[in-house]
């Protein structure tokens, strides 16, 4: 899915980042909905690829993160 593998190369480039942050560099400012960008962060996060910090709340909004230890199935 290219929206995951864009996430997984914006989460590389800069650990951390919102999934705000994520679409508006994905999709650009005009069409940057959190909403485009979460199932495929969920989706990585089941897989391991990133891991998730934060509760999601708009004081503490979720954040992504490369794991220490990568699963052997981690895309590149």
């Amino acid at each position: 899915m290219a929206v995951m593998d864009d996430i997984l190369r914006e989460v590389r480039i800069k650990e951390g980042r919102t999934e705000d942050e994520l679409a508006a560099l994905i999709f650009g400012r005009d069409q940057a909905y959190q909403q485009r960008v979460n199932p495929a962060c969920r989706q990585l996060v089941a897989e391991g690829t990133v891991i998730r910090k934060g509760n999601g709340g708009p004081n503490d909004p979720y954040t992504y993160w490369l794991p220490a230890d990568p699963p052997i199935n981690r895309r590149f």
